[in-house]
């Protein structure tokens, strides 16, 4: 623009200030620069003052900020007053663009916008350059680089001396500003149900950063652009779209983006006076689903909720209404909370399974959003949710891990979760979701950590299976063990000595993570004997099933020197293993002439120089069997773990891995350490889980290549581990079996860094001074030993166990000493005591009535002295030898080890299949075919219709499907000739019916066959997440870590009640808004509900979450004859009313007239059309606030005195709590905004009182007593269970005291009957006890209170 026109467009700003903003930059002047930075300009009047400068400011925003700001520092102000860095922030743009409504060919991008949403994620406040200055470290010349967000610029040379540097930045002379990153995301009330909101990253500077936090409702003006994607150093030709933010505020107003007209108010008014409008409302919830009228019209309270009440002093009490479904599967909970979240004015919908890295409430995450990894606070659904419904279906689960997570089975199998799922869905009681399934009654035993850090085997009572959310979180040990899970499944930690658990996305670098020392064998009862022990029997598999020695060798020898080929067009099959050493090459022709009963052969035109020879076992069937044992058709970073090998015994595990490390392993002598290679990650680590088995523990390492694949090494280090190695596998090739037996011989346990024990030094210390020992006499070194206490080093497991045995080797020494001093002992034994046991004099006199002096005076002359001396040795030797050394015995020797998290990073969700090429080769088998297009021809196949009538249909069809006129023939039990002289019409038949029949059968079974293959290829290509549940211990063995699957949901507890979330993580400390009503659903642990157990019992939800809910309704599935009738006929209506509708749309010629249409579908539609209703729900709660009457009041308070008198007795539970007052008081608060009144007259209070009592009558009760018992509730455990568990732990302690080693457990059960007990509710408390720490074994079947 010419220098005449710039001239002008400032001098045009400068008259606008005048005109329009002369006080405003007064106050700018006078707060500038450290309480303001910007003049805030309406659009309105800048349109106002000159049309065409407003329009040139949308489309060319960055030239006309800079006039503007430019003007702003031209204006006449004070000579000492200066604008200089000013900013001209616009606002109130006429028009909001969609965030998903932004095109290109609308010419948004570049052009100044306003969009409105809510702020999902923002990253913490940091510094940016925006001009460095960078000072020549040779000549000193000062070199200053304006910054953009392109990437860091740099001066090529010095303007001094005209070198290339060195420079060092000069931070004093560079400039900074405050920069921020916000995520926003579209409101949820301007969507519709099903839809997926957009959102838009903005960038922000300068005095506008840190003022919105997520869950904020804004409006942000700002400048479109566009930046191209990147794929790791490629560019693609995808774009992202970003803004640069001018202004944002943030907009309180309640479901600002409803347009109601006033003819929409006319008509909520006139619904609002109707007699029915309660049964209107209810009727216009989930028609579709029939009956439940209650809670349908409790989700309509919920919906209108309470009001908000803002008291004198600053504090508030919440109008907003929380709700439970609890139910049994197929009652159509999730269809209801569904159908809420679609008419609710604002709401958010989320699964447990489904939720964001933020999960339900908030949280600080570490991903690449913002400039590299770094911290940004996101929201969660009820965040998202506020002054809205958050619809949470599957609210009892929330904790996930991927498909190919290797899970460690009891039975000794080895196994990826996605495959545990799809064979529990084969044979268990599968319940479909919206976004995945529950499989229950499932036949698995996995290991798992009990509380004692032991690993026992448990079964898995139910397994999940859940579409993947945008985003998952990779946690990696510097060992090489990896799980990629959702961000809120917990870990288990070793934090200060102590078990905690800790979600994936808040771990840290450093972190100690729980893993299993070794992978047990199965015991008779339950419990885990070590795997070093042996090959056990019952590690074996039965029945002969599983993969044998012969197979597994093959299977080790092609995972790494060889592989399947399989080339189906030249019609040659087979396996190939390729080595140098005779041994190997040997072997693998001795495994494969077993496994397959056949002679291999090596092709002399295979020979290479260097001695590399081939051998080869040709024909499909052989390349089928090692296909279904597990191989992949892939080769390098294709190839996979063969998961069917673990199904084998000791023996064949043993002998895959030695196969594999006599291919593709290593013996270094001077690292003293055995290393496979390979490039498949995946082989690997499978191949890690195997080697525990066998005690031996090994470490999981990526070497990166700029050239060609990455390798990965599996290595084996730790003495132990070596010598387990050589025990249990060991080497075929004898060059390196000769080196690793010197390797083994020369191994120092002494030196690992890997199996330490952390944080250990304080239970070092404790135990130490309690046995009275200076540090040079704990097995160690003295210096050693001290860097271990104090917590310079952390102590190996290697010497851990020698400072142990010291230790249990002074507990005995120190029993028999005391023992010595019942005889009379002489000065010399005395002496010698004192000295082992650094016993001072004034040790010996305190508390004895004898002065040092007397001690050190008359040591060795007086008998009484001796005496005092003995008794005062006889007491410090008790407490030596009563030391605690389980917390050290638990370290040292339990199941579990502990390994270091190396990185914790955000991933996207892939699949996780390893075999769609085999499963595209079976499809192949079963029609024939090109494999790139079997899955297509297969479809194409499925998609036909049934076979046809005519020969030559039939025959038609048999080519089409790849069926034999073979099959056929078996089929009618005649011969093959006979079928085909009936279908050519050589003869004629009377059986032409039944050929058609056994035809059709044929074709049907092909068809089912495809429909299989198809769905597995599909389902692998689908990213999913899984979870197992496991009872007692919510915890399994995968991946070589212990893998937890339960979650601290206390922030939801402060999200429920306070409506508020905090967050306080790496130097983020926030707050945010939560007002939001829950609609939970949750399904009953065991599968259905059982109206005799306390609710507390059946989800899996700790009683202080439930107690938050005001009103819980069980939702179950009873046969009950008349209503199953009206249920039926309510579903085949509606039905019915769908094909009348569907038919009318599809087909011209349909023989349904509209009018018939409308007929049937108007007795399963909505009273009240749902746009309407939603705009009915805005209005009522942006316009009525009800008071209470003296009526309502009366009601209520009757009510809830006359239900708290049944517990005045003093034997009664307790009936009902103060929160239930106020549930009252929110739904009696709700039916009055239904009729839009400003009162709550007492017909809203007795409705509000039914669906309390009813709820009371659902949850709220004891079932073994039958009275209102609040604590059912709130605390999980009845009055009745309570006063149980008193008798039955008074009864032991009554009982210990007639037997020398404590209550027998037998005697405990039959005299149960004296606190009206039966047996069977004795063992169940007896239990419970136990798992309390109340009650302990000093011997087996015997019982001691604690």
């Amino acid at each position: 623009m010419a220098q005449a026109g710039t001239q002008d467009l400032t001098e045009q700003f400068i008259q606008f200030y005048r005109n329009y903003y002369r006080e405003e930059i007064g106050q700018l002047a006078q707060r500038y620069p450290n309480e303001q930075r910007s003049l805030y300009v309406s659009y309105d009047d800048l349109f106002q003052f000159d049309r065409d400068l407003a329009e040139d400011f949308l489309n060319k925003p960055e030239q006309m900020r800079e006039y503007a700001e430019e003007a702003l520092r031209l204006y006449d102000l004070p000579a000492d007053v200066s604008l200089g860095r000013a900013h001209v922030r616009i606002e109130d743009l006429p028009e909001s663009v969609d965030i998903r409504g932004i095109r290109v060919h609308d010419d948004h991008i570049g052009k100044l916008v306003s969009i409105q949403g809510i702020v999902r994620k923002a990253t913490d406040v940091r510094p940016k350059v925006t001009e460095a200055a960078f000072e020549c470290q040779r000549c000193g010349t000062m070199t200053y680089i304006p910054q953009s967000d392109g990437g860091f610029q740099e001066p090529h040379e010095c303007q001094g001396c005209e070198r290339q540097g060195p420079f060092r930045v000069n931070f004093d002379q560079s400039e900074f500003v405050d920069s921020q990153k916000l995520r926003i995301q579209e409101s949820p009330e301007g969507l519709r149900g099903g839809e997926t909101p957009q959102s838009l990253d903005v960038d922000i500077v300068d005095d506008i950063t840190g003022e919105v936090s997520p869950g904020d409702h804004v409006t942000c003006v700002g400048v479109l652009h566009i930046e191209q994607v990147e794929q790791g150093n490629e560019k693609s030709a995808i774009f992202d779209l970003y803004m640069d933010g001018v202004s944002i505020s943030i907009e309180d107003e309640e479901f600002e983006d409803m347009d109601i007209t006033e003819a929409d108010k006319r008509d909520i008014i006139e619904l609002s006076e109707r007699d029915d409008i309660y049964e209107a409302m209810v009727g216009s919830i989930a028609p579709a689903i029939y009956g439940y009228e209650e809670e349908k019209l409790a989700m309509i309270l919920q919906l209108f909720s309470g009001v908000t009440k803002h008291l004198p002093d600053g504090s508030r009490i919440r109008g907003d209404l929380h709700m439970l479904l609890i139910g049994d599967p197929g009652t159509g909970k999730s269809q209801m909370i569904s159908y809420v979240e679609n008419i609710a004015p604002r709401s958010v919908y989320t699964s447990g399974k489904g939720s964001s890295a933020a999960g339900l409430t908030a949280a600080a995450v570490r991903d690449d959003f913002g400039d590299g990894q770094q911290w940004s606070l996101e929201a969660g659904a009820l965040v998202l949710a506020d002054k809205g419904i958050a619809a949470v279906d599957e609210l009892d689960k929330m904790d996930c891990v991927t498909g190919d997570t290797l899970v460690s089975l009891a039975d000794g199998r080895v196994e990826r979760i996605a495959e545990l799922a799809r064979e529990a869905a084969a044979d268990g009681d599968v319940e479909e979701l919206s976004n995945g399934r529950h499989i229950r009654d499932v036949d698995l035993d996995v290991w798992t950590m009990d509380e004692d850090g032991n690993l026992v085997e448990r079964p898995v009572s139910a397994v999940h299976e859940y579409d993947a959310p945008s985003k998952l979180t990779r946690v990696t040990m510097e060992t090489g063990e990896s799980l990629t899970a959702t961000a809120d499944h917990p870990f288990f930690v070793l934090d200060d000595g102590e078990r905690v658990e800790r979600e994936a996305a808040a771990l840290d670098d450093g972190d100690w993570v729980y893993v299993p020392r070794e992978i047990p064998t199965k015991a008779a009862d339950g419990g885990a004997v070590a795997a070093s022990g042996g090959a056990g029997a019952a590690a074996e598999p039965v029945d002969g099933e599983g993969v044998d020695a012969a197979m597994a060798s093959v299977l080790g020898y092609l995972s790494g020197d060889g592989n399947v080929y399989y080339d189906r067009d030249q019609g040659v099959y087979g396996v190939r293993f390729t080595n140098t050493d005779e041994d190997l090459l040997a072997d693998f022709e001795r495994a494969a002439h077993e496994a397959f009963d056949a002679e291999p052969t090596r092709p002399p035109s295979e020979k290479r120089d260097g001695g590399v020879e081939t051998v080869r076992v040709t024909g499909k069937e052989h390349a089928d069997a090692v296909l279904d044992a597990g191989m992949n058709l892939g080769r390098y970073d294709e190839k996979c773990f063969p998961t069917p090998v673990s199904t084998g015994s000791r023996a064949a595990k043993a002998a895959f891995v030695r196969a594999l490390a006599d291919s593709e392993g290593h013996v270094d002598e001077s690292a003293g350490n055995v290393r496979i290679a390979s490039a498949s990650r995946d082989l690997l680590s499978g191949t890690r889980n195997l080697l525990l088995g066998f005690g031996v523990s090994s470490q999981l390492q990526r070497s990166e290549r700029d050239e060609g694949r990455d390798v990965y090494y599996l290595t084996v280090t730790d003495a132990d581990s070596l010598a387990a190695f050589r025990r249990f596998v060991g080497f075929t090739a004898t060059r390196k079996a000769e080196s690793l037996d010197r390797v083994v011989d020369a191994a120092d346990g002494d030196r690992t860094i890997l199996d330490v024990i952390p944080d250990v030094g304080d239970a070092l210390a404790r135990s130490r001074e309690s046995l009275r020992f200076h540090q040079r006499e704990c097995g160690l070194n003295a210096g050693a030993y001290h860097g271990f206490e104090s917590g310079d080093a952390n102590v190996s497991l290697h010497r851990a166990r020698r400072v142990l045995a010291a230790f249990e080797d002074r507990l005995e020494t120190a029993a028999e000493d005391r023992d010595r001093l019942d005889a009379t002992p002489t000065w010399e034994t005395l002496s010698k005591l004192r000295h082992r046991y650094h016993v001072s004099q004034s040790e010996l006199a305190d508390g004895t009535g004898v002065s040092q002096q007397q001690i050190s005076r008359e040591w060795g002359e007086r008998d009484e002295l001796r005496r005092t001396v003995t008794e005062r040795l006889r007491g410090i030797l008790t407490e030596v030898a009563e030391t605690d050394l389980d917390d050290l015995r638990e370290f040292v020797r339990g199941d579990v080890k502990w390994r270091r998290v190396e990185s914790v990073e955000t991933v996207p969700p892939e699949s996780t299949e390893h075999r769609g090429e085999v499963r595209r080769q079976r499809l192949a088998d079963v029609i024939g075919g090109p494999v790139e297009t079997v899955k297509e021809h297969a479809r194409d196949l499925l998609d036909r219709g049934p076979v046809g009538e005519t020969r030559s249909d039939l025959s038609a069809a048999l080519d089409a499907y790849g069926v034999s006129q073979a099959d056929v023939a078996s089929r009618l039990d005649v011969s093959q000739a006979t079928v085909s002289r009936w279908l050519t019409g050589a003869i004629e038949t009377d059986r032409l019916d039944d050929l058609r029949e056994a035809v059709a059968a044929e074709v049907d079974a092909v068809k089912a066959e495809l429909r299989s293959i198809l769905a597995r290829i599909e389902d692998g290509e689908r990213p999913r997440v899984y979870d197992l549940t496991v009872e007692e211990t919510h915890n399994f063995v995968a991946n070589g870590l212990v893998v937890h699957n339960s979650s601290d949901r206390s922030a939801m507890h402060e999200g429920l009640e306070q409506q508020k979330i905090s967050v306080s993580k790496a130097g983020i400390n926030a707050t945010l808004k939560a007002r939001c009503s829950l609609l939970g659903a949750a399904n009953p642990k065991y599968g259905r509900f059982d109206q005799y157990e306390p609710i507390g019992e059946q989800i899996d939800l700790e009683p202080a979450l439930i107690s938050r809910f005001d009103l819980i309704f069980t939702v179950t599935d009873s046969p009950d004859p008349e209503h199953d009738s009206r249920l039926a006929k309510h579903i085949i209506k509606t039905n019915y009313a769908g094909e009348l509708n569907t038919q009318r749309e599809e087909l011209a010629s349909s023989e349904f007239t509209s009018e018939q249409v409308a007929e049937v579908t108007e007795e399963v539609a909505p009273e009240i059309d749902s746009e309407l209703l939603r705009k009915y729900i805005a209005h009522a709660k942006r316009s009525c606030f009800p008071t209470m009457t003296e009526e309502a009041k009366e009601v209520i308070e009757e009510f809830y005195v006359d239900l708290r008198s049944k517990g005045a007795d003093e034997d009664a539970p307790v009936p009902v709590t103060a929160r239930k007052l106020e549930a009252m008081v929110r739904l009696s608060e709700a039916s009055a905004r239904v009729r839009l009144s400003d009162t709550v007259e007492r017909e809203d209070a007795d409705r509000a009182t039914d669906i309390v009592e009813s709820c009371l009558k659902d949850i709220g009760v004891d079932p073994e007593t039958g009275q209102f018992d609040a604590d059912v509730v709130e605390t999980g455990t009845s009055k009745s269970q309570r006063d149980r568990i008193k008798n039955i732990k008074g009864l032991i302690a009554d009982i210990e005291e007639e037997y020398e080693d404590g209550a027998p457990v037998d005697e405990v059960l039959d005299r149960a009957g004296e606190i009206g007990m039966d047996p069977g509710k004795a063992e169940q408390e007896i239990e419970k006890l136990r798992t309390k720490g109340e009650v302990y074994e000093p011997k087996q079947g015997h019982l001691r209170t604690t």
